[in-house]
Order: C-alpha cells, then structure tokens, then sequence
C-alpha cells in the first residue's frame, strides 16, 4: 500500500483513552554480592526512584488532490496516470 512507511509500520500501533499516553518506570535495587553473619547490623540502602513517562499521540494525515484529468492523460514514457493518486501518496 503507498500510504504505509517503514518508520510507522515499524512504531506499531496502540489504542488509548487519551491524547497524552503515561507510564512508570523503576530501576530494581541492586543486589549485594556478601553475606552477612547473624545478629549483624543491617544498614538499609536508599530506595530507587520511580520515573513518570509520557508520550503524546498525534494523528498522521496527508491530504492531496488529482484531478480527472491528471488521471486520464498518460506521462511521459507511457505510464498510465491513473495511478497518479498513489504516487502522490508514496511522495
């Protein structure tokens, strides 16, 4: 199809319930490589932040025009211009 690119085939799609999309992300706490003996002091580590995404959603759109004319002509090297409409579209 001329309307499909690479780019946005490869983003996929998803629905949501609105124009700005949010997620949250956290890192895991690192792990210790000691042990520790019983009745040891334990000193806690500071905790991991979690990070707010976001995304906007945007609508793509490309709007063009071909007259009846431009698709009943024929160009040069003999090409038929009915396809005209998905040229533009692929441009």
């Amino acid at each position: 199809m001329p309307t499909e690119t690479p780019f946005v085939n490869s983003v996929g799609t998803r629905n949501v319930s609105n124009t700005v999309f949010e997620w949250i992300t956290e890192e895991l706490s690192a792990t210790s490589t000691t042990t520790d003996l019983e009745g040891d002091a334990i000193s806690a580590a500071a905790a991991s932040l979690t990070t707010r995404n976001s995304n906007v959603c945007q609508i793509m759109s490309r709007a063009v025009a071909v007259t009846g004319t431009q698709s009943a002509i024929k160009l040069y090297g003999g090409l038929l211009n009915s396809d005209t409409l998905n040229l533009k579209l692929a441009a």
